[in-house]
């Protein structure tokens, strides 16, 4: 997937409050992390990681809350990276 679709799809997957094991990982590379960092961040193992990013499992309740909030700083850094990008660009 490109980064254009990515975007929109966890912006879909976010309004519905759905992931799907792309979209998991899509975020937690946007973020930068690895999936131990992933998994200190929220709790989880790096098992449990793996196994939603391979569509093994999905995540539920406080999981997926977490991952919800994860989204929202995946976008927002990618918004920033963008500005940064065009001023970049401008200047």
């Amino acid at each position: 997937m490109n980064g254009k679709r990515v975007r929109l799809a966890v912006i879909i997957a976010t309004a519905l409050g759905q992931y799907d094991f792309q979209q998991i990982k899509a975020v937690r590379k946007r973020l930068g992390l690895t999936q131990q960092e992933l998994a200190d961040m929220i709790a989880a193992s790096q098992i449990t990681v793996a196994r939603w990013e391979t569509g093994v499992k999905e995540p539920k309740g406080a999981y997926l809350q977490a991952l919800k909030e994860l989204t929202k700083r995946a976008k927002k850094n990618s918004e920033k990276q963008e500005i940064d990008g065009l001023r970049d660009r401008i200047a």
